[in-house]
C-alpha cells in the first residue's frame, strides 16, 4: 500500500432514478486521491477477486468502486 495512506472500505447502496437499488463495494484512499476508478467485472459479479482488484487500485492511490450491477440488471429483466 502507498506510504501513509490508510484505506477505508465500505458497502454503499446506490438508488437509481427509477427506485431500483444495488450494492457497491467502495474503497477510499485516505489523503489525496489520484482520481476514481469503476471496476466492471465479468459474469460472476462482485467476488473476492474483484474486490482484490479494487483494493489494488486503492493501493496505487485511487478511490475505487466495484458495483453489484448484475443484481440491478436481473431485476430489470425480471429474473430477481
Amino acid at each position: 500500500m502507498s506510504a501513509g495512506c490508510a484505506v477505508v472500505f465500505e458497502t454503499v447502496v446506490v438508488t437509481t432514478e427509477d427506485g431500483s437499488a444495488f450494492k457497491t463495494f467502495v474503497a477510499y484512499a485516505r489523503g489525496e486521491s489520484k482520481g476514481g476508478v469503476v471496476i466492471l467485472y465479468e459474469i460472476f459479479g462482485v467476488t473476492g477477486q474483484s474486490q482484490s482488484v479494487t483494493r489494488s487500485y486503492v493501493d496505487d492511490g485511487f478511490d475505487a468502486i466495484d458495483a453489484y450491477v448484475t443484481d440491478a440488471a436481473m431485476r430489470v429483466i425480471g429474473r430477481s
